[in-house]
């Protein structure tokens, strides 16, 4: 089992042999509220923003993307979006907010957060972000939807984006990336469709419309 799962203390246990279930009655309990909104990471979504796999130089076959995770970025290219503010997703408890680069097998995820969202039929969500330039809150930490959790960076990659992946009903170790494990992840853009984003909203959000 991933050691920074265990690390927060929350009431997580091991379900073999490849991810992580939770105690979901022990948070409840700990009042972590329900989701009961949702909304896309980025606080200043009125800004020209773009998944990679939308910008023209990108190839098809793109480790993953977009149908289990997505690369967020600026139009302007470079790091413009450096620096730039992410919230939470949904409510949520933090279960990870690590700086990964000093090591070995996942430095490449540089400062990451996952956040664990509670559904009132007993589903549950774990929203991963990774690259951060700043991380704002801290594991255990409980948090509502629209709340900042860092900043937008370039640790553990070349040029600030923001790498942001979904797993439902439960939590992988913090090392696995979608390319290498479809099956463990969702499509982040249909997640936030079928939880309330608005389409056209989506749609501009990941849609290149530079030249």
């Amino acid at each position: 089992m991933d050691s920074n799962v265990h690390s927060v203390h929350l009431p997580i246990v091991e379900k073999p042999p490849e991810y992580v279930g939770i105690d979901y009655e022990a948070l409840v309990k700990r009042s972590v509220p329900f989701i009961d909104e949702v909304r896309p990471p980025m606080l200043n979504l009125g800004k020209a923003w773009y998944t990679a796999d939308q910008h023209p130089s990108i190839p098809d076959h793109y480790e993953g993307h977009p149908e289990r995770c997505i690369d967020i970025n600026l139009e302007a290219g470079g790091d413009s979006d450096l620096g730039e503010p992410v919230v939470a997703s949904f409510n949520a408890v933090v279960i990870d907010a690590v700086d990964l680069t000093g090591n070995a097998e996942e430095k490449s995820w540089g400062k990451t957060v996952r956040i664990l969202g509670l559904f009132e039929d007993g589903h549950f969500t774990c929203w991963r972000g990774c690259h951060f330039d700043k991380i704002e809150v801290k594991s255990g930490q409980i948090i509502k939807c629209g709340e900042r959790i860092g900043t937008i960076g370039n640790s553990g990659t070349q040029y600030a984006h923001l790498h942001m992946d979904i797993t439902m009903d439960r939590v992988v170790p913090i090392r696995w990336h979608p390319q290498y494990h479809k099956d463990a992840f969702i499509d982040p853009i249909a997640f936030y469709l079928e939880h309330g984003v608005d389409t056209a909203l989506m749609e501009r959000l990941v849609r290149w419309d530079g030249k």
